[in-house]
């Protein structure tokens, strides 16, 4: 579903361009680090709102931590705080990694079908590998506490 949704916003807004390069006009640097952050944003925002019901409703249980677990989840003020905080992390240490490999396999220009299937296997990869961690901790004791 992410690989198409992402597919198809890509090409709605870029349809015009004949080709995408990590530098000079028409470059996709921005646009996938906003992908990262958006991403990762929405994903926490509405995976925190979901599972905080479902906890208070009793249809899942509550993730109780070890004490060197609970340090490293700290609580967030609200989902919204939280979601930021993640995404901001998740965006600063992704993208590097992603322009570093662009850069150093010399892919750096891609025809707009290209960046498409880039772009959409970008963002299915950051939902295969991401998701569940943060559906982890939205369902940890110390997140529980928060107003929805």
């Amino acid at each position: 579903m992410n690989f198409i949704m992402t597919g198809f916003m890509t090409w709605v807004t870029l349809k015009e361009n004949k080709t995408m390069s990590l530098s000079g006009e028409n470059n996709f640097v921005m646009d996938l680090i906003m992908t990262t952050f958006f991403f990762m944003f929405f994903t926490c925002l509405f995976t925190s709102r979901a599972s905080r019901k479902a906890i208070r409703s009793k249809e899942l249980p509550l993730i109780q931590w070890d004490s060197k677990t609970k340090l490293f989840i700290n609580h967030q003020p609200s989902p919204f705080i939280g979601s930021l905080g993640i995404a901001f992390i998740t965006t600063i240490i992704v993208t590097p990694i992603l322009f570093g490999i662009l850069i150093l396999t010399e892919n750096t220009t891609f025809s707009l079908c290209n960046y498409i299937l880039l772009k959409s296997c970008y963002a299915a990869l950051l939902a295969a590998l991401l998701t569940p961690l943060v559906s982890l901790l939205s369902l940890s004791e110390n997140s529980y506490d928060a107003p929805l």
